[in-house]
């Protein structure tokens, strides 16, 4: 991430969320560079494995499937 031309385009951004578990981390923006609207990223993203059990339930496994899940450590 040293490279002259990324610096000079803004092309990573630092996340500053306290809140966030990924506080800190370095994130591309877009390729494009606008003047006018400049691209930026606004939410860290979520931590893994905060939609497995939405994912599971859509997949057909039911509370107690996903529980036994957890309790195994296969997802959280």
């Amino acid at each position: 991430m040293a490279d002259p031309q990324i610096a000079a385009r803004n092309a990573i951004q630092t996340l500053n969320d306290p809140d966030s578990q990924v506080n800190g981390l370095k994130v591309p923006v877009s390729a494009f560079n606008l003047s006018s609207s400049p691209a930026q990223v606004n939410k860290a993203p979520q931590p893994i494995g905060a939609q497995s059990a939405e994912l599971l339930k859509e997949l057909g496994y039911s509370e107690q499937d996903i529980a036994k899940m957890r309790e195994q450590g296969a997802t959280n």
